[in-house]
């Protein structure tokens, strides 16, 4: 525990804090959550995963964090240079555009390590952690916050998962880079934790205390995601709150309405027998009006075709050929109830007596040579005396006459 962190800022009771890292080439991410309880820090999870969507694995699962980035797309620079961050910034980096990079600065007594990251790539990577479920709340760049571990660990050698801090006199005193994979234990004020796991701490417990002063343009993006979580964890406790006022309500309609539901049970029950009745009547009025086009369809375009086709062929009809019955479009089954109704659609059927047969050759020929017939088909031709002979025959009349 740290017991001796006495100005602390109260953020929560819990802090999740991680480090987007390369290892060999390879992303990395090192992360730990701590607990604050009152006067002290309690270190109770440390994890690594390889990407961002593999934290939703981490129990109890990360949903907002404080975020390290230490990616070959960060710069750091040490500098004799201290002051203001505008004197820093132009002995550092003198041509640096600031529009289009973050930058954070950490300052001792007698030298400043400055870190800077393309402003692009960092809000490329709170839009990536967005897009799996996790707020970031604050970014930080480099190894800057592992400054806020120098009062705690005497004169040495502090590695990270990509560096190495000497620390002399309770202040950084160099950064240089982690040559060789080596993780080390450290114990600090109580706290157990591995080298690789160093500087989420350290992120972790700037955002309680108030040691190691970091200053840079990154400070207002941070105090704006800061607010932005803030709306939006208001609004999801809003919401809560509202559900649970629906329900409660649901719940004291249920008891008062209870004794009516009987009684609108049975409504119910009439209310589908009148629907089904309704229903019922709809079909039948659905079946009368097919019915009632099919009469009319027949009437308005059958008739008067019909008319005009008798015409032309009893208007070529010999007087030694007797007609008996010439039906359009007959039907081919006796109509049925409930069955649909079946016609020789295109067709005129005639039979009759013919006394003659090169007339009713040459009457059949005239029909035939009929604009609207596409064809005569002579079904049946029997002599039944010496003078006369039935005959039945199907005129197919053309696509343009039947429409």
């Amino acid at each position: 525990m740290i017991a001796r962190l006495l100005s602390y800022r109260p953020l929560g009771t819990k802090i999740y804090s991680l480090e987007h890292s390369d290892q060999e080439g390879t992303l990395c991410i090192q992360g730990v959550v701590v607990h604050q309880k009152k006067e002290e820090i309690d270190l109770t999870t440390q994890f690594t995963v390889a990407t961002i969507k593999e934290l939703k694995t981490v129990s109890p699962p990360v949903k907002k964090a404080r975020l390290t980035l230490t990616t070959e797309e960060v710069l750091l620079k040490q500098s004799p240079q201290t002051g203001t961050d505008t004197e820093i910034i132009a002995a550092t980096y003198p041509n640096l555009d600031l529009d289009a990079f973050y930058y954070q600065i950490l300052q001792t007594g007698t030298q400043s390590y400055i870190a800077i990251c393309r402003k692009a790539y960092v809000e490329e990577l709170i839009r990536a952690y967005r897009v799996q479920g996790i707020y970031i709340e604050d970014v930080s760049l480099g190894v800057t916050n592992i400054g806020v571990l120098a009062p705690y660990c005497g004169d040495t050698q502090l590695y990270t998962q990509t560096a190495v801090v000497g620390i002399r006199n309770k202040e950084v005193e160099f950064v240089a880079e982690k040559e060789a994979s080596v993780v080390e234990t450290y114990e600090i004020e109580s706290l157990r934790v591995p080298s690789t796991h160093t500087l989420p701490l350290a992120t972790a417990i700037r955002a309680i205390t108030a040691t190691a002063t970091i200053t840079g343009n990154l400070e207002d993006r941070n105090k704006n995601l800061t607010r932005v979580y803030q709306e939006v964890a208001t609004f999801k406790k809003i919401a809560q709150y509202g559900i649970g006022v629906l329900l409660v309500s649901l719940l004291i309609n249920f008891f008062v309405f209870n004794s009516n539901y009987k009684q609108w049970q049975s409504l119910q029950e009439t209310l589908q027998v009148y629907t089904n009745q309704q229903e019922s009547i709809k079909q039948q009025q659905t079946v009368v009006a097919n019915k009632e086009a099919i009469v009319k369809s027949i009437l308005a375009t059958g008739f008067s075709k019909s008319s005009y086709f008798m015409d032309q062929l009893i208007y070529r009809i010999p007087s030694t050929v007797l007609l008996n019955t010439c039906m359009y479009q007959p039907l081919r089954k006796t109509i049925h109830p409930g069955k649909p109704i079946h016609i020789d659609q295109g067709e005129i059927r005639v039979s009759g007596t013919a006394i003659d047969k090169q007339d009713f050759t040459n009457w059949v020929a005239a029909i035939e040579g009929l604009d609207f017939v596409r064809k005569t088909t002579i079904i049946s031709y029997g002599v039944q005396q010496k003078n006369s002979a039935d005959f039945e025959l199907i005129i197919n009349l053309t696509d343009d006459a039947t429409h």
